[in-house]
């Protein structure tokens, strides 16, 4: 959308006949001239910051295509289109352009949080079921993984690139490729060798040295680089940077029959709940994947004797809390306001000197304070108002019952 700006008109003066002729105060000709130079600085600050917005919406919206998420990518184009439609516009649009900064941060931070938040209650969302099958299903069998007995031992390099760990590896036929964690092995030619013919460096990436390798080793250890792109080939792995062997799984993935089979021959299925079990339901693989339950949380908070006596509890004491304290301050505050402000009360000043010093303390320091007073040896609380007492008042823990 082309920005077109209006021809700017040389300041002018108008006589008490009201004809105008063009100004000569070098004052009113410098104004002028600053107020052209602001507007084209304000037009492009506004393209540019469109243009690093609409840079971060198409990647977004590229994401969203890759992920599959047609709900939200539809939603992105929209609000995109909107903004610059808003900002790119005449100056009746002008209030759009104050309000849309805040109704973003409305629907990003309140609104889509209170969405997301009911969504997610109607699934199994949680520890262990926060992905996808397809995910689970890669963890599971590289989880499962154990050095091959009869590995062959692979000549390993490491190097470094974008801040990404990468294994150079000579396997014993003289092949030589590089892959990461997530990248499987890729042939590589012409690599750079040490004298007995190994690849020892790969032109655009850097080879860590020792010391580089031992500040990394927790980091370097746990690298797991696929031979291929399917996980029941195994993996390479390495314990000294020097030299990998072949990992793979005890647990064997049947992708038509969608079953994962142990070495004792024990046959885990999908079992509708998010992850695989054997069928009478006593073992389960780790980690399962997110699915829609229904109404099946609400049902177990309301039925479970676990779950529904502390909600209860919970909810019971949250709706109390709230009318208790917003009544009791306001109480609080109309006697306060009435005793304070009666005529014949003598020394209103102070009383209302004392009454607005909680405001002025910070808070941390009122902490401070009740700390000391409420110290189980020392405070006096304890030693003055109990006789002594070592009453732990913030140090014990609640009761079990306690809400």
């Amino acid at each position: 959308m082309a920005i077109s700006a209006a021809p700017q008109k040389p300041p002018v003066d108008r006589d008490s006949a009201g004809s105008t002729a063009i100004t000569t105060d070098p004052h009113r000709l410098r104004t002028a001239a600053g107020f052209r130079r602001s507007g084209l600085v304000a037009v492009i600050t506004k393209i540019l910051l469109l243009g690093l917005f609409d840079a971060f919406s198409l990647s977004l919206i590229f994401a969203m295509a890759g992920l599959h998420l047609w709900g939200p990518l539809v939603a992105t184009i929209i609000i995109t289109l909107l903004i610059n439609w808003i900002y790119l516009g005449k100056s009746r649009r002008l209030p759009g352009k104050y309000l849309t900064p805040g109704v973003v941060f409305l629907l990003v931070f309140q609104i889509f949080v209170v969405f997301f938040s009911g969504y997610i209650a109607f699934t199994n969302y949680g520890d262990g079921h926060n992905s996808t099958k397809a995910d689970a299903i890669g963890v599971i069998t590289v989880a499962a993984q154990k050095r091959v007995s009869d590995s062959p031992t692979y000549a390993v390099n490491i190097l470094q690139k974008d801040g990404k760990f990468f294994f150079l590896i000579t396997d014993p036929d003289g092949k030589m490729s590089v892959g990461s964690s997530t990248d499987p092995l890729t042939e590589v030619k012409n690599p750079q060798r040490d004298s007995a013919g190994k690849a020892n460096g790969l032109p655009g990436y850097d080879t860590l040295t020792l010391d580089r390798v031992l500040a990394a080793q927790e980091a370097i250890t746990a690298i797991a680089v696929p031979l291929t792109a399917g996980p029941a080939d195994g993996t390479l792995r390495t314990d000294d940077a020097s030299s990998a062997y072949l990992y793979k799984s005890d647990l064997s993935y049947n992708q038509k029959a969608d079953t994962f089979t142990d070495g004792s021959g024990a046959v885990y299925r999908d079992d509708g709940k998010g992850e695989f079990a054997t069928a009478n339901g006593t073992k389960k693989l780790s980690p399962g994947w997110k699915i829609d339950v229904g109404f099946e949380n609400f049902a177990k908070a309301f039925t479970n004797p676990q779950l529904s006596g502390p909600l209860l509890r919970v909810a019971i004491w949250t709706f109390v809390f709230a009318l208790a304290s917003v009544a009791l301050t306001f109480a609080l505050g109309l006697f306060l306001a009435l005793v304070l402000n009666h005529p014949t009360l003598r020394g209103k000043k102070i009383y209302r000197v004392l009454v607005i010093l909680p405001y002025a303390f910070p808070v941390y320091l009122s902490g401070l304070v009740w700390a000391g007073l409420l110290n189980p040896q020392f405070g006096f609380v304890n030693q003055v108002l109990f006789g002594g007492a070592q009453i732990p008042w913030l140090t014990a823990p609640c009761s079990r019952n306690s809400v």
